[in-house]
């Protein structure tokens, strides 16, 4: 049997210290579900308290919805994802469209996208993901995308 020496030691330690990071740094990106600039469990509810809800999901979670977002590589994309799972799923109680508009219009500025939309092009959007396929809406992540871009 082989007793490692100081060097070996340390080199095991580094080598941990790394994957611990690395290990943090994937946990934060996929929290903010992959964009640059996210938006927190805790903004969200409290946007959604502002708009009436109780700021806490009865459908999915906030938490999930950013593990999902993470999973796409462009920025409507992951937009798009937030607009489904948040509207489309109608995740709180109450204000669902107003907390969804609330939290795109932040990851916009946050994230210095540009965006040309009026808040009233935004909301149609929204309110389009939230009515479901039976009543026409927007319903795929690419369909919501298609429409971001377009605004």
């Amino acid at each position: 049997m082989l007793i490692p020496g100081v060097g070996e030691i340390k080199l095991l330690k580094d080598i941990s210290e790394a994957k611990r990071i690395l290990e943090s740094s994937r946990a934060v990106r996929a929290a903010s579900g992959g964009f640059k600039y996210g938006v927190s469990p805790e903004e969200v509810a409290e946007l959604n308290r502002s708009f009436g809800g109780s700021g806490s999901a009865v459908r999915g979670s906030i938490e999930n919805t950013m593990l999902n977002a993470e999973r796409y590589s462009s920025f409507y994309d992951k937009v798009a994802v937030v607009i489904r799972d948040v509207a489309g799923s109608h995740m709180y109680d109450d204000g669902n469209k107003r907390t969804t508009v609330a939290i795109v219009e932040k990851l916009f500025q946050d994230n210095n996208i540009a965006n040309r939309s009026t808040g009233q092009e935004l909301e149609t959007i929204v309110l389009r993901a939230s009515k479901g396929r039976d009543a026409g809406g927007l319903t795929s992540i690419a369909s919501i995308a298609k429409a971001l871009g377009k605004i």
